[in-house]
């Protein structure tokens, strides 16, 4: 191992012997900048303009004030090791890293380790764990100090990039060898650094649903529902949605929403309100619903909701969040237990309203949207609708 070991993923540090710079030691931005700046393009001259555009453009005397915060860089690396003064070298018109002083740098570890995982002809599990060991490196995106910096972003993306590629590569080995219970693990220590990945959180459903554990399963779908909708302000892919079908659905499952639906195609009257219910299973209610109605021609409504603001354009954000929240307890109290409804996007929902005719469905969409703008009159957002007769 070198004398010199440079952490730049998750944090920034350099160790040089047995004492360590860290993020904690910052006094002058600028002059971690300028270490930073100087390791990251370590393969080139970096010109004296070049340094002073990056950190000294509005200075009076740019030329002076980069010799002087390069002097202070200098002295606080020779205070930690006779090498550190060695560091940083001048070269004609600029300066440059001094690459002849062997140094372990952990992107450069990643990178390597990443790339042979992936071309390696070694069995699965060599594979996998050539990954693992550079998912020890990556303990975070590429110089968070820097984060929104033009010169650190596409780096940043660049190994956060790799590291997404990297988790999909070792999910999908773990996956077909049935290594069900390390795919989970994996799956949460990569949704650690990337909490919005869909293809993660499908992964470790599938892994979950595999073992039998479809109440964690169905659990972590409707959170992860909740993050791209709430969260992202994202419409679910069609794939994920149909991972709820796949996965988490079991028609044999004696739960409470069995419970419920049996209620419902008895026309409990103890029910109260509409069914509310994923995007997979409103598809196979409105399947059934629309075989029932061409054979004993029973009317059923389909009708789709949608939230904008006054003007008609998408509501910000959080207001949408609350807005669809809100409108669920509108939607189910408003209708008949024999009615369902889905989210179907970020702004609509579907219902079914069962053994209604067009003026009858108007009437009860209208309601919906009069008893919204009564529980909730400071909240301004407009509620349009299309009715479809299905058949």
């Amino acid at each position: 191992m070198s004398n010199i070991e440079i952490t730049m993923l998750g944090n920034f540090s350099i160790k040089i012997g047995d004492k360590k710079i860290d993020e904690t030691s910052r006094r002058s931005r600028n002059m971690w900048t300028l270490l930073e700046y100087i390791i990251t393009f370590r393969e080139k001259e970096i010109q004296q303009n070049e340094l002073i555009e990056l950190l000294y453009d509005d200075s009076s005397n740019p030329a002076s004030a980069l010799k002087t915060q390069l002097c202070r860089l200098r002295d606080t690396l020779a205070s930690f090791s006779p090498l550190g003064k060695d560091l940083i070298v001048s070269c004609p018109g600029g300066y440059r890293w001094n690459n002849e002083i062997e140094a372990d740098i952990d992107t450069e570890k990643f990178e390597m380790l990443c790339n042979e995982a992936f071309v390696s002809k070694e069995n699965y599990r060599k594979r996998v764990d050539m990954v693992l060991s550079a998912m020890e490196l990556y303990k975070g995106d590429y110089l968070p100090s820097q984060n929104g910096e033009n010169w650190a972003a596409p780096i940043s993306a660049y190994y956060h990039s790799l590291y997404i590629k990297a988790v999909y590569f070792a999910l999908d080995l773990l996956f077909e060898n049935n290594e069900f219970n390390e795919t989970i693990a994996l799956c949460r220590k990569a949704l650690l650094i990337d909490q919005y990945d869909e293809f993660i959180y499908a992964m470790e459903i599938r892994a979950l649903s595999e073992l039998g554990d479809k109440k964690s399963a169905r659990d972590l779908y409707h959170r992860a529902i909740d993050i791209f909708y709430n969260k992202l302000g994202v419409n679910p892919s069609e794939e994920f949605l149909q991972l709820y079908k796949e996965t988490v659905y079991d028609c044999h499952d004696v739960s409470l929403d069995f419970d419920k639906v049996t209620a419902i195609l008895n026309e409990d009257d103890d029910v109260v309100g509409a069914f509310y219910c994923e995007y997979e299973f409103f598809k196979y209610i409105y399947q059934l619903e629309k075989k029932a109605s061409s054979r004993d021609g029973r009317p059923v409504q389909l009708c789709v909701l949608n939230i904008s603001d006054e003007n008609g354009g998408m509501l910000g954000g959080n207001k949408l969040s609350s807005v669809m929240e809100k409108l669920i307890d509108c939607i189910t109290f408003s209708l008949r237990s024999s009615d369902v409804f889905t989210r179907i996007s970020l702004s609509q929902y579907a219902i079914l309203i069962a053994s209604a005719t067009e003026d009858n469905a108007n009437m009860i969409i209208k309601r919906i949207a009069k008893r919204f703008k009564r529980d909730n009159p400071k909240i301004t957002a407009k509620i349009t609708f299309k009715l479809k007769k299905i058949n």
